[in-house]
Parts: structure tokens; C-alpha cells; sequence
């Protein structure tokens, strides 16, 4: 089985999409194959924007998101030992709301 990625949009994507800069409100969903391997899951670099983002697994401590902006970094926990005991696929939703100054992460399956 192999993995990738899906990205949608309400821009027209049959033309190089033009970046409207930061998102102030968006969401990242992600699905999950379990069992998780432990360590990192996913390293973006985005080193000339001064960006970046991780996710990571431990057995015992959970899911945890990095973000980082600049100076400012996020992270964000899933804190507890997740169930392991079957092959699944999770869904991982990680909102934000940057005006509203709020966020939310839920892990869904």
C-alpha cells in the first residue's frame, strides 16, 4: 500500500496557484496508518519562510505537533499511550484561528 497526498482547494489548481501569504484560519487533516511508528512522523523545513512543522509519536507520551513562525513556536499534545492493538487508519485534525487566537487538534478512528 502506498501513501500521498491529497490537497484540496477552491482555487483553480490547473494554473500555478498563487500563494495568498499566511493562512489566519485553516485546518491540516491527516490519516494515520496504525500502528505508529515512534519518533517523527512528518518534517517540514520551510527555511526561507522561517517556517516549520513536525509531528512526532511516543508509545507513552502521545502525539505532539511542533509550529513554528518565525520566533514564535507552537506545540501542541495528544498527551496519553494511544491504542496500538489494531492496523487502522486514524484522522489527526489540527485547526487554527489566529485572530480568534485559539486552536484545535483532535485525533478521530
Amino acid at each position: 500500500m502506498s501513501g500521498g497526498w491529497l490537497i484540496l482547494s477552491d482555487h483553480d489548481m490547473s494554473r500555478a496557484p498563487q500563494m495568498p501569504g499566511p493562512l489566519s484560519r485553516g485546518a491540516l487533516v491527516m490519516e494515520l496508518a496504525w500502528p505508529l511508528p515512534s519518533g517523527v512522523l512528518f518534517d517540514w523545513q520551510g527555511r526561507d519562510l522561517g517556517l516549520a512543522f513536525s509531528l512526532f509519536h511516543h508509545p507513552e507520551a502521545g502525539l505532539g505537533l511542533c509550529w513554528r513562525d518565525g520566533a514564535g513556536l507552537s506545540r501542541l499534545v495528544l498527551a496519553g499511550a494511544l491504542r496500538s492493538d489494531a492496523a487502522r487508519v486514524a484522522r489527526l485534525t489540527w485547526r487554527w484561528d489566529g485572530p480568534g487566537n485559539a486552536w484545535h487538534l483532535r485525533l478521530d478512528g
